[in-house]
This record gives C-alpha cells, sequence and structure tokens, in this order.
C-alpha cells in the first residue's frame, strides 16, 4: 500500500481531498502533528486559510470513514517558535523528515518543498490541479466591470461603465448565500497561495486582503463584518488622457508647467428585542413590538418631558443569544445583548450594550409615565362586546346589539344557548370613577366562573353593592350571598359577558388576571379610582403598602399605574406553600403618603398615619452618582468629604449639583483673565523678532548709553543666552523713546511680570497651582511674589496654565452635563439584579423613532433605537452609492445591502485601512469620540471617500469645533462642508463652511486680513461664525447681524466711564475694532493727557479694561475714512470677475468694499482694470457678493 504524506500547502486549499478522489487504489495518508500544529495556529489567528485546512482534515476524515483511505497522524507537535517560523522553512523540514523517515511519498503544492524533496533524494508528487468551483470571481467581471461588491443574502452588484460615468446594477436576480461566497472567497486564497503574480497582503481576524493578479479584493467576515462579503477591484481598460476629455489649457499646463501633481477623487447587524416585549403606545397600552408598523404613535423620553413619536421604520432580524435582565424594582426585559439601554458609566450617563451591563449596573427607568387620555366619558356597550349580546330598542324589540344604532337602544341584555335572556343594563358604560373603583374591587376580590364579590368586610360589601346599583341598575332585592363572604347578583349573566370582554378571565382569575386595556387608556383620575378598588381588596398598609397578587402580569400592570401616577414601587416575589406570589411594594414614607392623597382610600385607612409624620428615607431613589462628583470635586478644588460614597439622594445631589454649578460660574469668571495671558503669551513669542528688529537698527553706543550689555541681544538670537522679561521692556523702553516707534510693544513690556503675576495668581486660585514641569515649585513662588524668570520658561508656563484651565472647562461642563442627566425628573435609577443569558434561534424586532428610545417591558424600561445615521446611509444606498459602516459596536439599523464594520482586531485605524481599500462611496462613522476617530475620519475624506460622521454635541457649531487642534485648521472645510445638526428628532440647522482669505469681521485694518473659515446658515445663506487665528490662537467668533455685538458695545461703554473718571472734562469716542483692540479719539491737545506720564494712565487702562488701546486724534480719523466713493462697473466671465474703474485711477492703490465691509486692494492697470481669478478666496468673496446683490465700489 503507497503511503503519502501531505505538506500544509495542499491541505489549507484543498487540493489533496481532489487529488485523492482520482486514484483508482487505497492508500494509507499520514499527517504529520506538525502540519496539524500549523494549521491550528492559523484557524487561532482567524486567518481564512487555517478554516479552510481545517475543513480539508474533516474532509479527510471522512473519507477514511468511507473506507477509501487509511489515515494516520505521525510525530511529535512542534514548539511554538517552530510554528511561528513556518514560513522560513520549520515546518517543511519536519514533514520531509517524516516522509523520509517513513519512506513514504511526500505530496506538496509549493515548488521549493518539491525542489528540496528531489534534491534530498525523497520521493515527491507535486500538484498543481486546481480545485473546481461553481463560481469565481471572475465570473463576476465583463469587460465594462471596475468593481464588483458580492455579500451573502444581497444580489451580486457590480460598478459598471466608465470614469465619471458608473452605475451600480446588479448582476443577477437570486440572492447569493452564504455557502457561495464562503466558496469563492476560499477560491481566492486558495490561488493567491500558489499563483506567482498574487499574494494575501493581511490576514486578520475577520478581514483578509489579497491581489489576485489584477484583482485587489478584501473579504470581510464575521466578526469584524455582519455577513461574509467579497469587494474586487480592477482596471476596466488602460485609458489615455484623450479619455478624460480634459480641455486644451489643462492639457498645455501638464505639459509646460506642471510638476508637482496631485490626483484625487471620490471612489468608483443590530439591537432588537424579542416579538413578544411590549411596547407603550401613545394611548398608554402596551403591544408586543412584533405589531408594529410605522406610523403607530409611541412613547419616548426626552429631555424633561414625555413625547409621542411615529414609528419610522420596524426592523427585523435573527439572534441566536439573548440577554434577560431584572431589576431592583421588579422590572423585566429580554434583548439582544449589544441593544444599548442607559446607564451611568464612569460617571457619565451612557447607552450600554445590554451584554455589558453587570450585576449592580444603574439602568434607566422611567420615573413617571404622562400619557394622554383618549378616553371618552361614556362607551357604547356595543364597541365592547359582540356574539350574543342583543339591544332592546325604544319601540321593545330586541335585535342582535351588531345591527343596532346606539341612539336608539334603550338597554342591553345577554341572550345564551339557552335562548335565556339575563338581566338588562344601560346602552353606555358611564366611564366615570365609579366604574374604575368597581372593575378594581371585581379584579381584586372577584370570582373567576361567576360575578360574585368575595370579602367579608361588611362595610366595604355595602359600598361594592352601592357601586353595582348605580352602574347597573340593580336593586337591593337582587343581591344575595351565596355563603359568608360570597355576594352575588341574580340573572347577573349580562354584567359577567361585559366583564370578560374587558379581560376578566372565566378560569384560574387569580393565575391569568392582567390590567385592563381601558384602564390602562384612562387618565390618571381614573386609574386612581381602580387603584382604590384593587387597594380595597388585596392592599394591606403597615411600614410597607403592599398589594399581592398570584398573576405576574397584575402585578407588573399594577406597578405601570404606580408609574403612571409617579408613584414608585417594586414587584418582588414570594413562595408559600410552593406557590409563587407577587408583592407591588411602596416602601418609603414620602410615596406612600403620596398614594394616600391620590387615590384616597376610604375603608382600609388604619395605617397611614404612621408614615404622615416620618421623613423620607434617604436612601430611597438614590443616584449612583459617586463618581462623577468625586472628579467634579477634584477639578473644582472643592472635594467630597466621603470620597468612598458611591450613591446620593436626588435632593443632596440637586443640592450639589448647584453648588459645583456656582463653583464652575466663578471658575468661568476668570475666563478674561485666561484671553489676557494669551496675549501676552503671544507677545513674549515675538521676543526674537522685536530684538532683531531693534538690533538693525541701533549701534552699539545705544546698547551703552541705556545701560544695556551690548553683547546680549547677539548671544540672545544666537540661542546662547536667554533674556529676562524686564530686560526686554528695558531694550523696548528704551528704543521708543529715542525713535518714537515699538510704542504698543513698549507700553505692554514694561508692566507683563507683573501683569501675569496677578494673572496667574487668579487662573491658579481656580484650577491650582502647577509647575508644569517648567520650573521647581520653589521657583513658581518666587516668581509669584516678585522674581523673574526667562521669557522662555514664561511663555511655557503661562502656555501650560492656560491650557490646563480650559482642559478643565471642558471636563467641568461635561461632567455638570451628565450630572443633569442623572437628575433628569422622568427617570428613576434602578439597579440590574439579575442577568440571565438564554441561548437558541430567536426572531427579534427593533424600531426607529426619532428621539432614539422608545419604552419597553413587562414594565417599562427606557431603551435606544435606530438613528439619523441609519436614514442617510440608506439614503445613499438607494442612488446607488456604495455605502459602508464603522461601529463599535454594530448597532445601526440598516439594509443587508450596506456593510457594517466594526474595528478590526480592537482598532479602528485597522479599519479605516480596509476602507481605502475597499473604497467606498460613502462611510458612515458612528460615533467620533477620541482624538483618532478625527483622524481617521480626516485621512477618508482627503482620499476621496464621501463620510458621515456621528458626534455628540449641544450646539451646531460645536461639531465643528471637535476638529479644531486635532487636524490644521487650513484642513478642516476640505475635511467637513456640512454639519446636519438634529434636534427634537428633526434636522434642526444645517451649516455650511467655506475657506477664504480676508479681513474678518469687526476688524479694520487691512494688514488684519488672514485666512478665514465662513460658517453659514445653509437655508439663509446669513454668515453665523468665522474662524481663524489670532496671534496663536484659533478663535471662533459669532457673526452677530447687529450693527455691533452686545459685548462690544459694553466695552465701548466701560472704556468711556473709565476716562471719565481720569479725565472729566475731556471730550473723547471710543470705537472697539476687535475683541482685542480698542481706538480712542480725542482732540490733538488732549492726547498727552489721556496717555499719562510714561504711558503710564494708558497702561493702567488696557489693565482694567483688557484690550489693548490706541489714542488717536479726531484729525487722523478723518484722513482714515475712504476720501470718495469711486464707481466700478463689475463684469463676471466664466473664469475671471473683472472690476472696471476710471482711467484716471490707473497705476494707484485703490480699496475695494462690497457694501461696508473691505475686500481687498489692488491697482488697477491702465485702462482701469483689476482681474480677478474665480478660483482665488478673494475670487469667491466678490462671486459671493455679487450674487448677493450687495454693490461693489472703490476708495483710495
Amino acid at each position: 500500500m503507497r503511503v503519502f504524506v501531505p505538506d500544509t500547502s495542499v491541505i489549507v486549499d484543498g487540493r489533496l481531498t481532489q487529488f485523492l478522489s482520482t486514484l483508482d487504489e487505497k492508500v494509507k495518508v499520514v499527517v504529520p502533528e506538525a502540519v496539524v500544529a500549523e494549521i491550528e495556529h492559523q484557524a487561532n489567528e482567524g486567518k481564512a486559510i487555517g478554516h479552510t485546512g481545517l475543513e480539508e482534515l474533516k474532509k479527510l476524515r471522512e473519507m477514511a470513514e468511507g473506507g477509501k483511505i487509511l489515515l494516520e497522524f505521525y510525530g511529535e507537535r512542534p514548539e511554538l517558535w517552530q510554528i511561528r517560523r513556518a514560513k522560513a522553512g520549520e515546518i517543511d523540514h519536519m514533514v520531509r523528515e517524516t516522509a523520509r523517515e517513513l519512506n513514504a511519498t511526500l505530496i506538496t503544492g509549493d515548488q521549493v518543498q518539491r525542489d528540496i524533496a528531489i534534491a534530498k533524494g525523497i520521493d515527491v508528487i507535486y500538484l498543481t490541479a486546481k480545485r473546481g468551483v461553481k463560481h469565481r470571481l471572475e465570473d463576476f467581471f465583463d469587460e465594462t466591470t471596475m468593481s464588483v461588491h458580492l455579500k451573502a443574502g444581497v444580489k451580486p452588484l457590480a460598478k459598471k461603465g466608465k470614469p465619471g460615468e458608473w452605475r451600480l446594477v446588479p448582476i443577477r436576480d437570486e440572492p447569493l448565500t452564504d455557502e457561495e461566497l464562503e466558496e469563492i472567497a476560499d477560491d481566492i486564497v486558495e490561488r493567491a497561495k500558489r499563483e506567482p503574480d498574487s499574494f494575501i497582503e493581511l490576514d486578520e481576524p475577520g478581514a483578509t486582503v489579497v491581489q489576485l493578479r489584477n484583482y485587489r479584493i478584501v473579504i470581510a467576515k464575521p466578526p469584524f463584518a455582519d455577513r461574509i462579503e467579497i469587494t474586487a477591484v480592477r482596471p476596466v481598460k488602460k485609458l489615455s488622457i484623450d479619455d478624460y476629455e480634459l480641455s486644451e489649457r489643462l492639457l498645455e499646463r501638464l505639459k509646460d508647467k506642471a510638476e508637482g501633481i496631485l490626483i484625487a477623487g471620490a471612489p468608483g447587524e443590530g439591537k432588537c428585542l424579542p416579538p413578544e416585549t411590549p411596547v407603550l403606545l401613545a394611548d398608554g397600552t402596551f403591544v408586543p413590538i412584533s405589531s408594529l408598523k410605522p406610523g403607530t404613535r409611541v412613547i419616548t423620553l426626552s429631555h424633561n418631558k414625555v413625547d409621542v413619536q411615529e414609528v419610522a421604520k420596524v426592523h427585523k432580524r435573527k439572534e441566536t443569544r439573548l440577554i434577560k435582565l431584572k431589576t431592583s424594582t421588579g422590572r423585566e426585559i429580554t434583548l439582544s445583548p449589544n441593544h444599548p439601554v442607559l446607564t451611568i458609566k464612569n460617571g457619565f450617563v451612557v447607552w450600554e450594550d445590554a451584554g455589558n451591563l453587570e450585576v449592580g449596573s444603574p439602568i434607566a427607568v422611567p420615573r413617571k409615565i404622562a400619557v394622554k387620555s383618549d378616553l371618552p366619558e361614556k362607551l357604547w356597550v356595543g364597541e365592547l362586546v359582540g356574539e350574543g349580546f342583543f339591544a332592546r330598542l325604544k319601540d321593545g324589540s330586541a335585535v342582535p346589539i351588531d345591527k343596532a344604532i346606539p341612539e336608539g337602544t334603550v338597554g342591553v341584555f345577554y341572550r345564551g344557548r339557552n335562548h335565556r335572556s339575563s338581566r338588562e343594563i344601560p346602552p353606555f358604560i358611564k366611564l366615570n370613577e365609579e366604574f374604575f373603583e368597581f372593575l378594581g374591587m371585581m379584579w381584586a376580590e372577584g370570582s373567576g366562573s361567576v360575578f360574585e364579590f368575595n370579602n367579608f368586610d361588611e362595610e366595604l360589601v355595602e359600598h361594592f353593592k352601592g357601586l353595582v346599583k348605580s352602574l347597573f341598575n340593580v336593586s337591593e332585592e337582587e343581591f344575595y350571598f351565596v355563603s359568608p363572604g360570597r355576594l352575588r347578583v341574580r340573572n347577573s349573566k349580562t354584567i359577567e359577558k361585559l366583564l370578560r370582554a374587558l379581560g376578566y378571565p372565566e378560569r384560574e382569575k387569580a393565575k391569568t388576571i392582567k390590567v385592563p386595556k381601558l384602564v390602562l387608556r384612562a387618565d390618571e383620575r381614573r386609574i386612581a379610582a381602580f387603584l382604590k378598588g384593587v387597594f380595597e381588596g388585596d392592599g394591606y398598609i403597615g411600614k410597607e403598602l403592599e398589594i399581592a397578587t398570584a398573576s405576574r402580569d397584575f402585578a407588573h400592570g399594577i406597578h405601570y399605574l404606580l408609574l403612571r401616577l409617579g408613584i414608585p414601587s417594586i414587584v418582588s416575589e414570594k413562595m408559600i406553600n410552593g406557590r409563587t406570589y407577587y408583592r407591588v411594594l411602596i416602601k418609603n414614607s414620602e410615596d406612600i403618603r403620596k398614594f394616600y392623597e391620590i387615590v384616597r382610600p376610604r375603608f382600609r385607612v388604619k395605617g397611614f398615619e404612621r408614615h404622615f409624620y416620618i421623613k423620607a428615607n434617604p436612601n430611597a431613589g438614590t443616584i449612583p452618582a459617586g463618581e462623577t462628583i468625586k472628579t467634579l470635586g477634584l477639578l473644582l478644588r472643592r472635594p467630597v468629604k466621603n470620597p468612598l460614597k458611591n450613591s446620593y439622594s436626588p435632593d443632596r445631589l440637586r443640592r450639589i449639583y448647584q453648588e459645583y454649578l456656582q463653583i464652575y460660574r466663578d471658575y468661568v469668571g476668570v475666563e478674561r483673565d485666561a484671553k489676557s495671558l494669551i496675549d501676552y503669551m503671544n507677545e513674549l513669542n515675538r521676543w526674537r523678532e522685536i530684538v532683531e528688529f531693534i538690533s538693525s537698527r541701533v549701534s552699539r553706543e545705544f546698547y551703552i548709553r541705556n545701560g544695556i550689555d551690548p553683547e546680549g541681544p547677539k548671544l540672545w538670537l544666537e540661542g546662547k543666552r536667554t533674556p529676562m522679561p524686564s530686560t526686554i521692556a528695558k531694550l523696548v523702553s528704551a528704543f521708543h523713546r529715542e525713535t518714537g516707534l515699538l510704542e504698543r510693544e513698549a507700553k505692554m513690556w514694561v508692566s507683563l511680570s507683573d501683569n501675569v503675576r496677578v494673572l496667574l495668581a487668579r487662573i491658579f486660585d481656580r484650577i491650582g497651582r502647577s509647575t508644569y514641569g517648567v520650573m521647581s515649585q520653589p521657583m513658581l513662588s518666587l516668581f509669584l511674589s516678585g522674581a523673574e524668570v526667562r521669557v522662555t520658561t514664561l511663555k511655557e508656563l503661562i502656555e501650560k496654565a492656560v491650557e490646563d484651565y480650559y482642559t478643565k472647562a471642558e471636563f467641568i461642563e461635561e461632567y455638570l452635563a451628565h450630572l443633569r442627566l442623572m437628575l433628569d425628573e422622568n427617570i428613576f435609577w434602578d439597579r440590574v439584579k439579575e442577568i440571565a443569558v438564554v441561548e437558541g434561534e430567536f426572531e427579534v424586532y427593533d424600531i426607529t423613532v426619532p428621539n432614539h428610545n422608545f419604552i419597553a417591558g413587562n414594565t417599562p424600561v427606557l431603551v435606544h433605537n435606530s438613528t439619523f445615521a441609519q436614514a442617510l446611509a440608506e439614503w445613499y444606498a438607494s442612488m446607488g452609492k456604495i455605502v459602508k459602516t464603522m461601529e463599535k459596536p454594530r448597532d445601526l439599523q440598516v439594509s443587508e445591502e450596506i456593510t457594517q464594520y466594526t474595528a478590526l482586531s480592537g482598532k479602528m485605524e485597522l479599519t479605516g485601512d480596509i476602507l481605502l481599500l475597499v473604497r467606498p462611496d460613502y462611510t458612515i462613522f458612528d460615533e467620533m469620540r477620541k482624538t483618532s476617530d478625527f483622524k481617521i475620519y480626516a485621512d477618508l475624506r482627503l482620499a476621496g471617500v464621501g463620510m458621515v460622521g456621528v458626534v455628540h454635541a449641544t450646539k451646531p457649531i460645536d461639531a465643528i469645533q471637535r476638529f479644531i487642534g486635532r487636524v490644521e485648521l487650513g484642513m478642516i472645510p476640505q475635511i467637513v462642508d456640512t454639519v446636519l445638526f438634529i434636534k427634537a428628532g428633526r434636522v434642526a440647522k444645517v451649516l455650511t463652511l467655506e475657506y477664504l482669505v480676508k479681513v474678518p469681521s469687526g476688524m479694520k485694518e487691512e494688514d488684519l486680513a488672514r485666512p478665514v473659515i465662513e460658517v453659514r446658515d445653509f437655508e439663509t445663506g446669513e454668515l453665523e461664525y468665522e474662524i481663524y487665528t489670532y496671534g496663536e490662537e484659533v478663535s471662533v467668533v459669532p457673526v452677530k447681524k447687529e450693527e455691533k455685538a452686545p459685548a462690544l458695545r459694553l466695552a465701548e461703554k466701560r472704556l468711556k466711564q473709565e476716562i471719565k473718571k481720569f479725565l472729566p472734562d475731556v471730550y473723547t469716542e471710543v470705537e472697539i475694532v476687535s475683541p482685542h483692540k480698542a481706538v480712542i479719539y480725542a482732540d490733538e491737545f488732549d492726547i498727552p493727557a489721556i496717555i499719562g506720564k510714561k504711558g503710564k494712565r494708558i497702561t493702567e487702562l488696557e489693565k482694567r479694561i483688557g484690550i489693548s488701546i490706541d489714542v488717536k486724534s479726531f484729525t487722523e480719523r478723518e484722513a482714515e475714512k475712504p476720501k470718495e466713493k469711486i464707481p466700478v462697473e463689475v463684469e463676471e466671465k466664466k473664469k475671471t470677475i473683472v472690476l472696471r474703474v476710471s482711467p484716471d485711477y490707473a497705476k494707484k492703490p485703490l480699496k475695494f468694499y462690497g457694501g461696508e465691509q473691505y475686500v481687498f486692494t489692488a491697482t488697477p492697470s491702465k485702462k482701469g482694470l483689476v482681474k480677478v481669478s474665480k478660483s482665488t478666496p478673494i475670487g469667491k468673496e466678490l462671486k459671493r457678493l455679487i450674487d448677493a446683490g450687495i454693490p461693489i465700489w472703490a476708495s483710495t
């Protein structure tokens, strides 16, 4: 018998079993343990070839069991280092040695292995045969196909056409199966391993990237993707430059001028609930989630209010694992492991997957559910009952109730199969408090088989009789007792059948009874009446208030009705004589008092009095905000007394919140100091520029004359020494004194150190004193006391302190926002008591509502739903776009055509790399939190991939600000062009971004022109914000429609007041030209008095107001105004805008304005022409002004 020893290459690509099936003889196959170990290692690493190899080994076992071969495993398992060095030949060597020892034939598909075996004299068979497959990747391509997109459960799609005209079309009508795709994927991997011009570039758990000849292929499988998917891209044909139909002008540029060329272009599953899960409808009733349809109105929770919203979409899928949660208050809900519920984690209120919850985890549940009742004041009995009921008409005749007209009916009765008629009752039921109290008493103390009330309390029985008399016209003589405590009414079948129609059970009433839907739809007044009846019958009041029942559904229903009244309760189970009973408990005296005040029990009142004087239990309804409070205490330098305390009562937490909020207001009150420090830091950053400026204009004698080391400036500029601020101040002051230049700098530097000390001391009072590694603590103390430090050290200290201030402010604001969420009056923070995992095959559902949450469960729990991002993704897909998602967890509810990717090997960066290879038209990134997320978004966007990022922001502009500091400012408009702001389930605002070079709004000096990002309201076109660099600070400045912002007007008023204090008789006018600069205008002879001796008065003013001040005469102001308004003719051409003025102004610099806004300065040609390209920032701004109908004019 021939003996074969196969190596790894012929097992992982399936060629071995194919070869053995062609043999006519029975052979022995010896598989070395080294081969098994290598395949196992590859499978454990999540590599596709490892799993293919395992499948081949299973086929070998099947052939052995079928008697076709003898199968044996031989040798010792290799060490891990040998497995890892498989590519270096360690495993191949062990396989060859096995073949040599057994004198067997080696079977391989590796050319190197074959050649070495021949050289060593080992008999070898080299397999080149290819395994036959039903479909190959190439079958989906034709000459016009650029890419194919194959996903299980979806029709295969292909992108066909030519550049600029791609169309996404289905290739066949039948969806692909998982088996088909697995076979295609295996074939791709096998061929990539053996074909010389192919290779496997990346093989991670769930993702394999393959270059198969000229096909670029990405194979995505669970757990990375929701289902197996193959994306393959290849060049359609070799295109010439003519195929792109470029203009002659561009071709000329490419030929003669272009050297640096960049080519960029856009490239050519979820959370659910079991079907039986109850969902709360707008009318207060519950229905299974599986019965919901788009348009159904459900209850959702918004901040501080309960909303009613329509279901936009219902999702359905399969799940093999469910999580069953039970809370401390008795609530129960079953959901998929990745269905988010609202919880508190690490001090933040977050949506967390149910599978990540632990026993003890907080979970948000409704505190009170306010439902607007739609019940009428009376109800036609015919709406409730049907067969067997008859209507007595005004003429005395009787007709089936479904044929009767309500207004013509005087009575209603039931007629049984024996044709015997029961008593008549009024045709309309008065849905008043009496009726609901009657229902409560029957549901608590009624008998299931007949209409019977069971109770021994004589007063209660008499009260029940009074209700029945009033509601059904029953006389006193018609009541009788079957036995003590068992009250019945003669001929009562009509009443009994009416109760059955309302949900009163006929058998096993104690176990199966539920709260009637009629009660669920009622308002608070009628719900209270029902609870009164239940409590009078089954209630107990002692240390706690209790309503007991043998029905689980009834207990949860009572719990829900109490929620409707805003009364918290819990549901507990108790075993008595082997039977399970349920107790609805109200434990807190404050809540018991509330029950008494709302429900107003009449008979069972003894025991309530003890709760009238007991203070509320501080441990009831506590909120687990310990982590949040501790962090806020540290950030605000007001640590809590007990840092180990984890839970707080709502009242205590509310007081702490208000206290911390006030401290935070004081904290932000010193922001002006932080901004002043930024100004000083920017000035410190200019010390080298100032020194160079002065050194180039003075002689050695200048330094000697002013007591400055002549060698100092040279050594400073060479980096051999660093000056002190006082030295720079001395230098600048001397220079200004002798030349009159650098006036502003002289004023600032002379008091810089003293002012910085004062400002830093205020900042340190808020954030705590720290050296940030810039200097030692003793040195910092000395500096704050008056000592000097070098300019570079001082600049770095300011920079670190300001950064710390703003970073802490951001954290404080975020923690306060989450603390406010914890105090939401609609939320009660329950805790997970039990967690059970249920496994099997389940059909599960989810819904989409605008507020992104809904109320579900046997007793309500707040759960999350699908989002706006999902709707946007499906809209793009419907337009023939390839759409992918990046999610962790994968919880968007999207159609099968959209593939959902998660973090590859736990890293979104790797997922981004995969997406660059897959090249979708759009990627939904849900959601972006960390800096790395924003960088991934930016990288994909700059690579030409359409991106939709999801971020949390309280204002639209906040979403844009998230990118500041994470990417270069000038790149932001290339990365983000549109912001959709969602509020209350609607698109509340849309912002657009554009990059221009202009003078920012509110500034007037021409030399302040700079790159500016304009943020405009998309609907109105109005400019809302400008983002630009001011010094080293990035400013996000709101642009108001008013002539001048309120803050600037206030600064003007304050400045005038300060001048009046010093110089009450001097007339001045003040203009705030920017948030950081003001100009005081006065008569020429008053200016020295305003400036003061050695500039002391103006310096003091600058310190008080916190901005830089220039002083100018009224004459100078008049000279700065446009001397004349020169008319400009505007001509818009294809690529340029031509501005034409009179030739008289040729070769003279002119300032061009749009309305009152300065645009730019230019010198007209001899013919009086100024041509501006539309592609330039100035051209874009002119185009905008022209489109808006704003006149263009010029001035000298």
